[in-house]
Parts: C-alpha cells; structure tokens; sequence
C-alpha cells in the first residue's frame, strides 16, 4: 500500500522526534556522569587533603560554601564585593572556558559551586538546547550519505504540497518524499546517536561513586570523622600518634578533661596556669598559641613553649601572667599540628574582699578587754586568740585561707545582704597568734572568678612576750668600798607589758644568798626603793645598800678582803623570771682605801696644772684687734685655733672633776670622813635621788616639772647640779667636819664651778669671737678666759690645802699605829712571848 506524501513525511518527523528523545536520554547520562564523577573526585580531594595536610576550619569552611558562608574575617561589604566580582567573573567564563568558569565557581558556593556550574553545563544548558527537525535529518544525511539530501527536501517539500507557493513540480515534489521514505526505512536513526559513550561514562562515574561509598563503608570512623569535620565544622581532630587535651588536675592530682565549650574564667590581672596532657606518643616539645578575640580565628596565632611538669610524664605547663584581656588559644604537638580544640579565656573584674575585721582575746594574765579591729593587717600580744571575718562582693563566693601558704579551716556563716543589692554569707576562721605571720584571703566567685591574692595579703605582727629585762644605769663595772660603806644602786627594769615582782639578791662568801623585796616608794614608805607600782612597763630603781646590814646568822657583817656581788631578779605579768648581771664589789680597809686616794690626788693636781699651763699658752694666741683691717682677717689671727683649743680643754676639764667627783664618792660612800658630816651628805644624796631618778608621768605635751632632771634610763645619774645641793649646804655651814671632808667638798666645789661654768663660758665666748672677729667679742673672750683660768687656780689652792691635810692625817695615823704595835710588843715582852 502506497502512502500519500503527507504520510511520509509525518513518519519521518516521528523518526526525527524518537532520535531527538534518544539523544536527550543520552545528554542526561553523560551530563549525571560528568557530575558524579566530578563529585566523587571533589569529596576524594577533600578528604585526603584534610586527612593529611590538617585542613583548618576556615579552609574547611571555604571548601564547603566558599564566599556563601561569609568568613568571619571578612567586614560585610569587603564581603559583598567579593562575590559580586566573582558572579561576574563567573558570568564571563562561563561561555570561554571550564576550568576558570570552575574556579569561579568554587570561589563563590565551594565544591557546591562547582558541582551547580558542571550540572549547568553538562545539564541544564544542553538539556535547554532542543535541536529542530531540520538539524536532526542533516545530523543523519550527513551519516547516510545515500540519502542525497532528499530527507531535507521531504521535510521542506511538506507544506508545499499542501499549499504550493514557490513553483515546484508537485509530482518531482511526492516523487522526492517517496524516495526519501523509501531510502529511510533501511536506515537506522538511532545510529546517529550512539549510546556507548554515554553508557561508558555512566560505568565510569558509577564505579567512582561505589569505589567512594565502598571506601566509606570499609572506613567507618574516618568517614564520619570526615563528614563532622568538613560538612557539619565540627571541632574533632584526625586520629594521630599524638593527642594533646587541656586538663585541670584537683588538689589530689586528679585529672579532668577540659570541655572547650566552658571557657577559663580569670580575673583581671591574675595568672592563668593551662596544663596539657599529652595522650599517646609523647613529644619532645609542645607550643600553646594564643589570640586575642580582636585577631578573630584567623588572626595570626603567638607561640609559647610549655615546660614539662616535673616528675609527670606528658603532662606540661604554661603561666599567662597578668592576664589583661580575653583571648583564645590552642595545644599543638608532635603530629597533633590542628587547632582543635580550640579554649577561649573570659577576663573578668576579680571580686574583693569586703568588711574584713579581727576581734582579739588577749591571754588573761595581761587583763586586757577583748579588742574589736577594723583592718586586716594589726599587731598583738603573742598568745592572743584571733576571729578574722570578711564577706565577699560577689555572691554565692566561696572562700579559703592560708596562713603561711597553709590553709586553715574557714567558717561561713548566714548570708547577709551586701551593697549593690547582692547577698552574701560571711566567713570566719581563728587562730592563736604564736609567732608573726602572713595570710591570704583567696574569694571564688560562682562564675569562676577569683580575687586577686597579692591585694587580698596581710600581716599579723606578734609581740612576743619576752622576759623583763633589768639592768643597771650605775654601777657598770666592779666596785670599792670599805665594810662600813654604803653603794648607791641604779636600776631601770623594762617589760613588754608589766612587771610583776623586783628583788635585790646579794651574794656573800660563807652565807647564803638573800634576796629583798623592792617595793613602791610612797609617802608611808619614802625610802622605798621603786618609782612605780608593779604593772607598768619600766620601773627604776635606787637602793642605797649598806654594807654592814649584810649580816650573817651570828650578826656579824662583811669584813675587809671580801667580794660580794648584787643584781636586780624581775618577774613578769606572765610570770617569766630573769636576772641582771652579778655586780661585784670589793670590800678594803679603811687605811688601804684611803691611802689609794694619795696618787688620785696627785695625778689629778697634774692634771689640773697642765690644764692651767695649757690654758696659758692659748691665751697667749688671743689679742684684741687695733684696726678694722686687723678685724677683717679673723683667720689669719687664729682665732678658730683658739675656739678648738678651748673645746679641748673644756673637756678635759669636764674630765678630771669626774675624777674629783669618783673621789667624793669614794671618800663619802666609804665613809672615811667624819661621822656626822658624811651622814648628812649622804641624806642630801639620797633625797636628791629619790627625787629625780623617777620616770617622768606627765601627759603628753606637758612640761616636765623642773626638778626632774633625768628623761630616760640613760641619763646621768651623778649630775652636777647633785653637788651643788652638797656645796650649798656646806655655805650654810650645814657640813661641819674637822677632817678631809670639809676640804675635799671645797676641792669639789673649785672644780664644778669650773667645769659647768667657766670652761662652758670661756668655749662659748671663742665660738662667737671666731665667727665675727669683732673687737668686743675678742676682748669678752679674753676676760672669759681669764676667769677660767683663776677658777683652775681656786682648784689647785683648795687641792693643796685638801692634800696636805690629808698627808698631815695619813703621817698621824701612821704614827698612831706604830704607837699601837709598839704597846703590843710591851705587853708580849712582860708575859715573856716576845723573842
């Protein structure tokens, strides 16, 4: 059956049509083929990439979405730019070539990107692109060449056939369908478009994705570390030989892994210990890199390296010290180079210790109340019993103590509102103050902040209580007296608190020691010997001991030849007992101890005499100016030579009437003068200690009474002014003695007057003459100089006089006593013992 034109052209456009739906099955493979092998090859290369050079998050982060996940480096509009430029460049590459079109691509949406762009090529663009009719019978004539183009002609003949416009041959026209028909139906359409290809490509990418899904399969963990690490950015690491972790270890050494996402909390200006655990190969050397949150992820990372913890395999230390600013920072060492985990470090304002006091509970025996102090750092007695409380500014705090880097027990009490509307408990610890000692208050907030120990230290000054310490002002060294003498006892005794109890032991050969009882000197007990009542700090004392009172059980005293010795025994408030030194004295007879005063006196009238000679030859340099030009040149006369050689002798002058003084003692202590004239002098000494060795009690800023004469222990305890009592009562003929004594106070008084008088007088006057060079001050100083000088002759007149009485009584006494062997011998002639 022969079919009409129309008809074969319609079945070669239905030939054409199933060639056109064969070639897009074909265009759908091949394009799906390029895609997942191009995919399969993108996850390989990701995979070994972040499997063996440690890809960073942010590589990772650009692998996965490129500029689409916008990098946190990257400020908004630097941002937007970026990926506008490279759409664009996109846009321009995409028609030129594939691999820039691809980079591009990958720049913008990551591997995403690449894989959207080759699903438009491979796709999207050709699957868009449908070939017409025409194109379809050209592709095929130009495979079938036996055709002649007569498959073109029939699809141009078909609407000329029914519509005739152009002038063809109707019959040429059906006889070319008819041929073209008829030369089709040997021919195979498909032939044109060969599937092979495409289902070789399709194998190919099929393969690649069961070698990729086979691979996953056999390498669970690392696919899923992988898929963690690259698609959901997790914070995981690669396995590896070493694996670094930040730890906290506990007072008891236990470790804990670090959670990265809590953060170290510190305080401002504080030091941060980070410590790391090393799991599996230990390295030789771990770094900790830190930046700061203004560097953000990417900033460039500052290396430190840790120190090994001594005696602790694998684990290593490093101090940040006063931390100013939050920052992050990651472990790295050995083949664990990632930065993951990466710990962030919060700074925060420390919290502070609030209300801190002390109340003190001094040991009974001091008497003391119970004492309330506002302040963390005090001084008190050793022994006290010590409460310190404190509160914290931050709520929910916990606190801790450590005396001495040793905690101690800390109590915590009800919670009590505090300023700024927080509440907070208050914390108490005690202690016994037995030794000086620091304290730390260390305050951990809730949040983890912590004070900041260096503010919150503070020291407790303890005062021990240490033994009274008494000790003699005079005598200072060993003594001589005769047995019927007296010595005068100078005592200061100093206590941290009080004194309890004073006693005066004496120590005499062949008996046993005494001891007396020192008690309050008050008007019923005036010749007591203390200044003060037993409780106060520091008392003086004055004994007056008789020699003769120091009686043994027959009642027989002392005797000439022996060495006693004395010394003040004190008892504390705390009840601690301590001595002073033993002083001894040495007893002589009365012959031996006054013939010693012969040479004293001598060396003293040389002394004397030379001062005098001494004094001459500095007059001799004094002259008083004649004309102004004379006065002008001060130094040239020698006027400072004259003002040295005047400090000089005063004192040497001062000196030598401490010599005069010591043999007044001596005379008068001993009692080798007259009877009735040395008790008197005695009762004026002793009246003149008891009035001015006492410690003064006036309040603070009152002046002292004017006959205290003496401020502290050191002060002189034989002042002149002690003679001048004497002195005066001889003018008044109080003292009436026909022996030395007379003569000796009239030596004394020469002297004194010279030394606190005329020598200060003469000296003075040479200061103000050498500084002005005047002539009236010149000429004052050489009537100063002259009045020296005749009160060192006044001395040597009464020495003369006092020694030749004193020669004129030793030559008697010598006389009488040969007068006294001389009877004895008598007598043992007339019993017949005398041989």
């Amino acid at each position: 059956m022969t079919s009409s034109p129309a008809e074969a052209v319609g079945s070669l456009r239905d030939r054409l049509a199933r060639l056109r739906a064969r070639l897009r099955r074909i265009t759908i493979l091949t394009g799906t083929a390029r895609i997942l092998v191009a995919g399969a090859a993108l996850l390989a290369c990701s995979f070994l990439a972040d499997r063996f050079l440690d890809l960073p998050i942010g590589v990772r982060r650009f692998v996965r979405l490129g500029l689409l996940d916008r990098p946190a480096e990257l400020g908004s509009f630097v941002w937007l730019a970026a990926l506008a430029f490279s759409t664009l460049a996109l846009v321009a590459t995409a028609r030129r070539g594939l691999a820039a079109a691809s980079v591009c691509a990958f720049v913008i949406a990551g591997v995403p990107g690449v894989l959207v762009f080759l699903g438009w090529r491979s796709l999207w663009r050709p699957l868009g692109r449908r070939p017409s009719d025409e194109r379809l019978a050209a592709d095929v004539e130009q495979r079938h060449e036996a055709l002649n183009d007569r498959l073109l002609a029939s699809l141009d003949f078909e609407g000329q056939l029914a519509h005739p416009t152009r002038g063809e041959s109707p019959t040429f026209m059906a006889k070319t369908v008819e041929e073209a028909e008829a030369g089709a139906r040997s021919i195979e359409f498909s032939s044109v478009a060969s599937g092979r290809s495409a289902l070789t490509r399709i194998a190919f990418a099929l393969l690649a994705m069961g070698t990729l899904v086979a691979a996953c399969v056999a390498m669970p963990e690392l696919s899923s570390l992988w898929w963690r690490r690259s698609a959901l950015l997790e914070e995981v690491s690669w396995p590896r030989a070493t694996n670094l972790v930040v730890v906290m270890r506990d007072a008891a050494g236990n470790e804990t892994e670090r959670d990265p996402a809590t953060p170290f909390v510190v305080s401002l200006g504080q030091t941060l210990t980070v410590t790391a655990r090393a799991k599996g190969a230990i390295p030789d050397e771990v770094e900790i890199l830190d930046r700061t949150e203004r560097d953000g992820p990417s900033g460039r990372a500052l290396a430190h390296r840790m120190r090994a913890a001594s005696g602790r395999d694998g684990l290593f230390e490093y101090e940040f010290r006063d931390v100013r600013g939050s920052f992050s920072f990651f472990v790295r060492g050995g083949d664990d180079r990632d930065e993951i985990p990466v710990h962030h470090v919060e700074v925060r304002v420390p919290p502070h210790v609030v209300g801190l006091r002390a109340d003190l509970e001094f040991p009974a025996y001091l008497g003391l109340p119970a004492r309330h102090v506002d302040n963390g750092s005090f001084s008190v007695p050793e022994g006290t019993k010590i409460a310190i409380s404190f509160e914290s500014d931050a709520a929910d705090a916990r606190a801790e103590a450590l005396i001495d880097d040793t905690p101690i027990a800390v109590e915590t009490s009800a919670v009590k509102a505090m300023a700024g509307g927080a509440n907070g408990p208050t914390h108490t610890f005690r202690t016994t103050a037995a030794r000086a000692f620091r304290y730390r208050i260390r305050i951990l907030a809730a949040d983890g902040r912590e004070n900041d120990p260096a503010v919150d230290a503070y020291e407790v000054a303890v005062e021990p209580d240490t033994p009274a310490k008494p000790e003699w002002v005079w005598p200072r060294g060993p003594l001589e007296t005769t047995p019927a003498g007296r010595i005068p006892l100078f005592a200061q005794t100093r206590d941290d608190h009080g004194i309890a109890s004073l006693t005066l032991d004496v120590d005499v050969p062949g008996t046993p020691a005494r001891t007396f009882p020192l008690a309050l000197r008050s008007p019923d007990a005036p010749d007591a010997a203390n200044d003060r009542a037993y409780g106060t700090d520091s008392i003086r004392t004055y004994v007056p001991l008789e020699i003769a009172s120091l009686t043994d059980a027959s009642g027989k005293g002392p005797s000439a030849l022996q060495r006693i010795s004395v010394r003040i025994t004190a008892t504390d408030s705390k009840g601690q007992v301590s001595s002073g030194a033993w002083t001894p004295i040495d007893l002589l007879k009365s012959d031996e101890f006054e013939r010693s005063f012969s040479s004293r006196r001598t060396s003293i009238k040389s002394e004397i005499e030379g001062l005098k000679a001494d004094l001459a030859k500095t007059r001799e340099l004094t002259a008083v100016p004649t004309t102004a030009d004379a006065a002008a040149d001060v130094e040239r006369r020698g006027l400072r030579d004259v003002q040295y050689r005047l400090g000089k002798l005063r004192a040497d002058v001062d000196r030598t009437t401490r010599s005069v003084t010591a043999l007044f003692h001596a005379h008068v202590h001993g009692r080798i003068g007259g009877k009735a004239a040395t008790e008197r002098v005695l009762a004026i000494l002793d009246q003149r200690h008891r009035t001015t060795w006492v410690q003064a009690t006036r309040k603070p800023g009152a002046e002292a009474p004017p006959s205290s004469g003496y401020r502290d222990a050191e002060d002189e305890v034989f002042p002149y002014d002690l003679y001048r009592d004497v002195m005066q009562a001889r003018r008044d003929r109080r003292l009436v003695d026909s022996d030395a004594l007379d003569r000796l106070v009239a030596v004394l008084d020469a002297a004194v007057t010279t030394a606190s008088e005329l020598a200060p007088m003469a000296h003075e006057a040479s200061v103000v003459a050498a500084r002005t060079g005047a002539p009236d001050d010149v000429a004052a100083l050489i009537v100063a100089e002259d009045r020296f000088a005749a009160g060192l002759g006044n001395v040597l007149s009464a020495m003369a006089q006092w020694q030749s009485l004193a020669e004129l009584t030793l030559f008697v006494r010598r006389l009488i006593e040969e007068q006294e062997v001389l009877h004895g011998d008598i007598r043992n002639l007339g019993n017949g013992t005398k041989k």
